[in-house]
């Protein structure tokens, strides 16, 4: 028998939208389930990793090849840096994630790629923040009190 069995399958996820689904055993302790939309463009891939528990997690735009949202997921929440994309393919947020709260940076940029939001948390609390005026270069500096 192969190391890989794979079976495509129809699953129903609301009454309106059908989704194939991939599901590919690569060994004992690592998945691959890979989604289509209704065009059959990939709409998400999911890496299991049953040794770690941890999941990474790639999503497509409707176009199946523009990213909409890479990161990890350990037990079901999120997990160190996760991105999120616009549908021309540029980034829209940078965040780092423990146990599913902000942790760290995070960052928004706008549509043409400049950064528009700087914050920093530490374990889901904002700690201090960068608000950037889009119709000028200001940046506003903001130091969160406790």
């Amino acid at each position: 028998m192969s190391i890989f069995s794979s079976c495509l399958q129809e699953k129903n996820n609301n009454a309106n939208e059908t989704t194939n689904q991939i599901d590919v055993k690569i060994n004992d302790s690592l998945d691959i389930n890979i989604f289509f939309n209704k065009s059959n463009a990939i709409r998400t891939i999911i890496i299991k990793n049953r040794l770690n528990g941890c999941n990474s997690i790639y999503g497509f735009h409707n176009d199946g090849v523009t990213p909409s949202v890479i990161g990890k997921e350990k037990n079901g929440q999120r997990t160190g840096l996760y991105y999120t994309y616009y549908s021309n393919g540029r980034l829209n947020n940078k965040i780092n994630y423990d146990q599913g709260e902000f942790d760290g940076n995070y960052e928004s940029f706008s549509e043409n790629g400049k950064i528009i939001y700087k914050a920093y948390y530490e374990k889901g609390v904002e700690k201090s923040v960068e608000i950037k005026d889009t119709t000028t270069s200001d940046i506003e500096i903001v130091e969160i009190e406790e």
